[in-house]
């Protein structure tokens, strides 16, 4: 039962306003609304079991939300808010949706009258679930608060158990801490084997052309957590440098990878190290499996067919995610070391 269903809620001092007060109780999902289009957001989604609350302020919304969890120890299906009073909104209330445990695991929509970049840009400037401009397609809408409940459960469940990969619990599922200890012993011997190549890579690539030397991008590991993947830096203004080339047909360009390692970012193997606006595209409930495991420098999804799809290497890091463990990651090695000195196609 959810929370809302355990109490009609309609009074005009606090500004709350029960859109469905005859069948809101009989609701098993429910959405609280910030700002003045409620009642369209109802009449979209009724037809997949919705009730919803509509507040005049996100402070209300999130006052309302302690209070019940306090009473009930429920939450809400979803908070979705207009992005005019979102602005409105004091970052303190905001801080309290994106990480105050237990409304963190509550999805957090942003919603417009119509697509605007400003918009869409202000809604990852604030870090929230997702952008929906109007008109709201309810199907996309419903299908977008299952998968971030899932998500966001997982997520945390994941973060519990593999904080730094040194937590492991009994289960297929966890990044044990003998293979940790192999991640440090083995990418700390092959920094210090490597290190007077990469001096000379780094020369290079600063003789060659201007810029730093490496290259950093932000993608999702373990648990979704985001950190910088470090490699050689191949390209100035847009073209691949003459070292460039040389180092990605020779894959050293992916040296620094083995700082991840080190760091705990990545493990030796692991699941592909997908870039936010990949991952942000993953909209399938089961996809949320991959990021229980690590991201890794190989992987299945490196040893795979060449002809292998985005789908399909999705499928190899659900399948990792599964079944890893130290004798799995000692086969994924060796069948991914003709790979790694096979030259790449640039």
């Amino acid at each position: 039962m959810n929370m809302l269903s355990s109490k009609v809620v309609e009074t005009s001092e606090g500004g709350v306003m029960n859109i469905d007060p005859q069948s809101f109780g009989k609701r098993n999902k429910s959405i609280l609304h910030v700002g003045k289009n409620g009642e369209v957001v109802f009449d979209k989604m009724i037809s997949y079991d919705y009730g919803v609350l509509a507040f005049p302020s996100l402070t209300k919304a999130c006052g309302f939300v302690e209070t019940e969890y306090e009473r009930t120890g429920e939450l809400p299906s979803a908070i979705v808010c207009e992005i005019p009073e979102a602005k409105k909104s004091p970052d303190s209330t905001i801080s309290i949706i994106r990480s105050k445990d237990p409304y963190d695991l509550i999805p957090f929509i942003l919603t417009s009258d119509h697509y605007s970049e400003s918009d869409r840009k202000f809604a990852l400037g604030l870090n929230v679930d997702d952008y929906f401009a109007q008109p709201l397609n309810a199907e996309n809408l419903d299908f977008r608060i299952r998968f971030l409940t899932t998500f966001k459960g997982l997520k945390r469940k994941s973060q519990q158990e593999m904080t730094n990969f040194e937590n492991p619990k009994n289960s297929n599922l966890g990044v044990w801490g003998f293979k940790r200890t192999f991640d440090i012993i083995v990418s700390l011997l092959a920094l210090t084997i490597l290190t007077p190549i990469a001096l000379l890579i780094a020369t290079i690539i600063k003789v060659d052309s201007r810029g730093p030397i490496l290259y950093r991008s932000k993608r999702a590991g373990t648990g979704y957590r985001v950190f910088d993947l470090f490699q050689f830096r191949t390209m100035a203004r847009g073209k691949v440098t003459g070292s460039g080339r040389l180092l990605r047909k020779t894959k050293l360009d992916q040296t620094p990878q083995l700082i991840n390692v080190l760091r705990g970012d990545m493990s030796l193997v692991g699941n592909i190290p997908l870039p936010l606006s990949k991952a942000e595209q993953l909209t399938k409930d089961q996809l949320s499996w991959r990021f229980l495991a690590p991201a890794g420098l190989t992987g299945l999804w490196r040893v795979a067919n060449n002809k292998t799809t985005e789908e399909e290497m999705l499928i190899l890091d659900i399948k990792y995610a599964k079944n890893n463990s130290f004798l799995y990651d000692v086969k994924i090695i060796l069948r991914s070391i003709p790979k790694i000195f096979r030259p790449a196609e640039i």
